[in-house]
């Protein structure tokens, strides 16, 4: 059974996991980490926040970015902290495995 989007969107009402989406967060892991599955496949781990930082940069660096979030790119740190915890933001790291 494939889940809609809705619902999915629903397990993160609030910017938070609720019961169920810890749930299938615990079970992937667990999948993840026994190997079961496909080398095309990867693990995304989140070990903390920095709020508003890498959003300037992604003001700074990208073309057209500006449209997407509140804020001028020299606004002060201020003004991104009162909005970064809406727009989540990743730094992709590539680490090379050997199997």
């Amino acid at each position: 059974m494939l889940l809609k989007d809705d619902h999915l969107r629903a397990m993160y009402v609030g910017g938070r996991g609720n019961a169920t989406a810890r749930r299938y967060a615990r079970f992937w892991a667990t999948v993840f980490g026994a190997g079961l599955t496909s080398r095309r496949w990867i693990t995304l781990e989140v070990p903390g926040r920095r709020t508003g930082r890498v959003e300037r940069g992604f003001l700074r660096q990208i073309p057209g970015a500006r449209p997407h979030l509140p804020v001028d790119r020299d606004a002060p740190s201020d003004a991104f902290a009162a909005f970064a915890g809406r727009y989540p933001a990743f730094r992709v790291d590539f680490e090379e495995t050997t199997s």
